[in-house]
């Protein structure tokens, strides 16, 4: 197993990719830190873990507030004595489908403070740890909205761009202590709490399909192992070809 011995934290794993991610990681022998506001879910993730046979504890967190970050943290490490892996998932897109202009200012700060704060105080509280042991490696789950924005997704994009420059800039401070950073960008992924989508979509993504759950797992998986030792800074999309197309026409028109 890939991550024996080996302890995961992955915010936004109560439900949808994150929770995917949590019993991924469990399988291949990573103690998993499962992180989310959602006290039920949280625990019911926990329970299957360890109905596994798997290491898992969960902690109630908001990752935009300093204080639960600094409490996940040090809970992580009372509870396991490490941690070696860092999975930034916890995201949310406030105000979805609304135009920019017409938007609140707390549409603007729940997205950005969720989505590009939380990764920023869950991988500083983690980086310091990884520093003393100078090995790590963190996972922020990005999107392709970083690249291509939609209408009525401002804050959600501003967020996602951000947090790819974030990656970079970690990266870059993190690498003189043996500490990698890399983002994931996911595509169309069919999740449980995915907004009703027209098929058409699957018009501009080359693998005429949505994604899933497992094959955003996989990369993550392969960015938080050794075998991605030559991998730090990068962005690795997961879209099954959307963004190769995009902007242009649907597959099979002239």
């Amino acid at each position: 197993m890939r991550f024996q011995d080996k302890v995961a934290v992955i915010t936004g794993s109560t439900q949808g990719i994150g929770r995917g991610m949590a019993r991924r990681f469990a399988a291949e022998g990573a103690a998993v830190v499962v992180v989310g506001r959602n006290q039920e879910k949280g625990q019911a993730v926990q329970q299957e873990i360890l109905e596994q046979g798997g290491m898992a504890l969960y902690v109630q967190t908001d990752v935009s507030q300093p204080r639960d970050v600094e409490e996940m943290v040090e809970a992580a490490l009372r509870h396991f004595g490490q941690i070696d892996i860092l999975v930034n998932n916890a995201g949310v897109n406030v105000g979805r489908g609304t135009p920019f202009f017409e938007m609140t200012l707390d549409h603007w700060r729940q997205t950005i403070e969720t989505n590009l704060t939380g990764t920023f105080l869950c991988s500083r509280a983690v980086a310091r740890h990884m520093i003393s042991r100078r090995q790590g490696k963190i996972v922020n789950i990005a999107s392709v909205f970083a690249f291509a924005a939609a209408t009525g997704n401002a804050p959600y994009a501003a967020s996602k761009g951000g947090l790819i420059q974030l990656t970079r800039a970690m990266a870059i401070d993190l690498a003189p202590y043996g500490v990698y950073v890399n983002a994931i960008a996911p595509g169309a992924i069919a999740i449980e709490s995915a907004p009703e989508v027209p098929d058409v979509i699957n018009d501009y993504i080359l693998l005429r399909r949505w994604g899933t759950i497992d094959e955003v797992a996989s990369v993550a998986l392969f960015l938080a192992s050794e075998e991605s030792s030559y991998i730090n800074g990068a962005v690795v999309t997961v879209d099954g070809g959307l963004m190769t197309l995009l902007p242009g026409k649907p597959l099979g028109t002239p």
